[in-house]
């Protein structure tokens, strides 16, 4: 029993020495998604989080979110702009696709 314990902690060790990563992903969220502390936390372990206001103007958008890799939105989301961003996955937090233009997004 005890050489089992002894294995398991060493392969956790190892495990968690294996998985670290730079954090090289930027991360865009929409000013009225609430984020809970420990999933705030969360995000900032896999990249760097910044803010949008919502309703900015589009020139804001893009110059916030041009460079982020994944976009947690609410309820409003400039489809024009989505050939101009870098992102691979948009997280709604809303009933519904239809904010997404999901054409767009497979071109």
């Amino acid at each position: 029993m005890k050489y089992w314990s002894f294995m398991k902690s060493t392969a956790i060790k190892t495990l968690k020495n294996k998985l670290k990563f730079p954090v090289t992903m930027k991360i865009a969220v929409e000013s009225t998604v609430y984020l809970q502390p420990e999933n705030s936390r969360r995000l900032g372990k896999i990249g760097k989080v910044v803010r949008y206001k919502w309703g900015c103007d589009k020139e804001e958008f893009l110059k916030t979110v041009k460079d982020c890799e994944i976009i947690i939105s609410n309820k409003w989301f400039y489809n024009d702009l989505l050939p101009k961003l870098k992102v691979k996955l948009i997280s709604l937090w809303s009933t519904g696709t239809d904010l997404i233009d999901i054409k767009k997004c497979r071109e």
